[in-house]
């Protein structure tokens, strides 16, 4: 559980929030600033609005803390339709993910893996002299060995390799250092995944039992009748059939699926220096929140050296809140992220996502509440 504050302390920190953004005088005030108390009784926030930009001062209490998972997650067997959103890899289960969003019902549906498939890697070693490895054969993870064809495109050739089947994506980090030789050892499972079963993400799906089927949204015999004729029927085969995939990616109308990006600023004393997001030693200062359909927040942890410049720079549809407390701040990011089932970044997953994520549990926010 998460330990409550006093209501001494804060009204404390909500007073120095107003003579904060308060700076300006009486007179400045009265021309560009509405103060306005918003249901002070249970949280004691108050809204500000200074040359055009409203600024909402947050003091919440530690009741507000209780997290509900807004969206709609369905564990299913059979998915009738779902947009491809993402594939991921349950430790927990041993299974690849799938996730699935139904743009009709507006539900998110999980999918594991009913096909049997397994992390693996590659070697150009004969299964016989592989099972005499002892390394590979009694490692807990090790599963068996088989036979495949595949293709070495800078010879044009067919080759057999062995197929090192394991049953954790971890244990081919481990097991591809004790052969010479190691292919498909370097890629992370959940892409081999894809890769494997010919998935395309962000295109719509049936989902029955083990198979996943692509729902045409488009007329593939007219799309084909369309390239052969600008093509020309005497161009390679192969060419057409290419064409063919990709249109068949960018003709199809995307869903609208309700998204949010989402952007942080990390506290660090020296500007050369990128703040790690595994150790997370410094604080997240502010939070960018814009979504498809209007909304653009920016949370921001209020500071006693913190200084306000010419807020008439910043777009009058933005809302500016600060926070006197990074948990506070951060679980109001939470709060609006678990209403999404699309969450945008740039470089998020490996920077943005991973120091919310590690900075949210050594604050002690509670791993269920953490998106």
């Amino acid at each position: 559980m998460v330990r409550r504050r006093s209501n001494r302390v804060n009204r404390a920190r909500h007073r120095n929030l107003l003579s904060f953004i308060n700076k300006p005088s009486e007179e400045d005030i009265s021309k560009h600033v509405e103060l306005d108390k918003v249901n002070e009784s249970r949280k004691e926030h108050s809204s500000i609005v200074i040359d055009g930009v409203k600024i909402i001062l947050k003091s919440p209490p530690e009741e507000e803390y209780e997290l509900n998972l807004v969206l709609d997650i369905e564990d299913s067997d059979e998915i009738k339709r779902g947009y491809l959103m993402s594939i991921e890899y349950d430790g927990e289960k041993g299974k690849a993910l799938a996730i699935f969003y139904n743009d009709e019902e507006q539900k998110l549906y999980f999918w594991y893996d009913k096909t049997g498939h397994k992390p693996y890697f590659l070697t150009d070693i004969p299964p016989d002299n592989i099972m005499k490895l002892r390394d590979i054969v009694n490692h807990k993870s090790f599963e068996g060995v088989e036979v495949v064809k595949k293709i070495d495109l800078l010879r044009g050739v067919q080759r057999y390799l062995t197929k090192v089947i394991v049953k954790d994506p971890l244990a081919v980090r481990y097991l591809r250092n004790r052969v010479p030789t190691a292919w498909e050892a370097d890629i992370k499972y959940h892409i081999n995944y894809v890769y494997d079963l010919q998935l395309v993400p962000g295109m719509l799906y049936r989902v029955q039992g083990a198979r996943m089927k692509l729902i045409e949204l488009i007329d593939a015999s007219n799309l084909k009748n369309i390239i052969d004729t600008v093509l020309g029927k005497e161009v390679n085969k192969d060419l057409i059939k290419t064409a063919t995939e990709l249109a068949r990616l960018f003709e199809t109308k995307p869903p609208k699926i309700p998204r949010i990006a989402v952007d942080i600023e990390v506290y660090t004393p020296l500007r050369s220096r990128v703040p790690s997001p595994n150790t997370v030693e410094f604080p997240i200062i502010s939070i960018a929140l814009v979504n498809n359909e209007g909304l653009r927040r920016v949370l921001v942890l209020y500071r006693d050296e913190m200084e306000v410049g010419d807020l008439s720079e910043i777009p009058s549809d933005v809302e500016v809140e600060f926070f006197d407390s990074e948990r506070g701040l951060m679980i109001e990011c939470f709060k609006t992220l678990n209403t999404y089932p699309l969450v945008l970044t740039f470089n998020g997953d490996n920077f943005d996502l991973p120091y919310l994520h590690n900075r949210a549990l050594k604050l002690g926010i509670p791993q269920d509440l953490i998106p």
